[in-house]
């Protein structure tokens, strides 16, 4: 177990370019049993290493993604509607203050730690 240290899991990561992940994601990428990698995730997490996006899907503290890549992971499928890429852009006068994906599925809201709402 001493191969998953945190710092091999941060490099492997950075190595794979992986900004957001699940338990799944970790079990195939370090080759561990799922309830293996449900133990390191859990323990990364209370440590402060990783956050939790939203149940089952996370990301390193030092190297969080992007508010548009983190919204459209966090509901899929969906897609940045086009008033979040227009004021990003600046193209639009007014400032939006949340990201809104666009989806077939039934709306719904995320925060994640403190940050924007998704």
């Amino acid at each position: 177990m001493a191969l998953l240290s945190f710092l091999f899991v941060q490099k492997k990561f950075k190595e794979e370019k992986i900004k957001i992940f699940s338990v799944f994601d970790f079990q195939k990428i370090f080759k561990v049993k799922y309830e293996t990698a449900k133990k390191w995730i859990s323990r990364y997490q209370k440590k402060g290493y990783l956050i939790k996006a939203k149940k089952g899907l996370y990301f390193l503290k030092e190297n969080a993604p992007l508010d548009f890549e983190l919204a459209n992971r966090l509901y899929q499928p969906s897609y940045v509607s086009f008033e979040s890429a227009l004021s990003f852009y600046g193209i639009l006068p007014e400032t939006i203050y949340q990201i809104t994906s666009a989806t077939t599925r039934k709306t719904k809201s995320f925060q994640v730690e403190n940050l924007k709402n998704f």
